[in-house]
């Protein structure tokens, strides 16, 4: 007798080496793991994500990357 109980989780892969295949149906449960996957490999696409990516500006000599959402309206105008 075969049972069915939690067969969507042995079909998905649990590498962390492929992210998880979305299968058009528990939507919450796919987007938890894809955080969690890509939160595993790396905290800087993490951030990417969540953040928005990162504007280098010119201050003195140096070149600062700054988070495009946390920009100062001089900023955004010096951009």
């Amino acid at each position: 007798m075969t049972s069915t109980l939690g067969s969507d989780f042995h079909e998905e892969s649990q590498s962390i080496s492929k992210p998880p295949y979305f299968k058009r149906v528990n939507y919450s449960y796919w987007k938890t793991r894809v955080m969690l996957f890509i939160q595993a490999n790396a905290l800087v696409p993490w951030d990417i994500i969540m953040d928005g990516p990162s504007i280098s500006q010119k201050q003195g000599d140096q070149l600062v990357l700054k988070i495009k959402r946390k920009l100062s309206e001089e900023d955004k105008r010096n951009a």
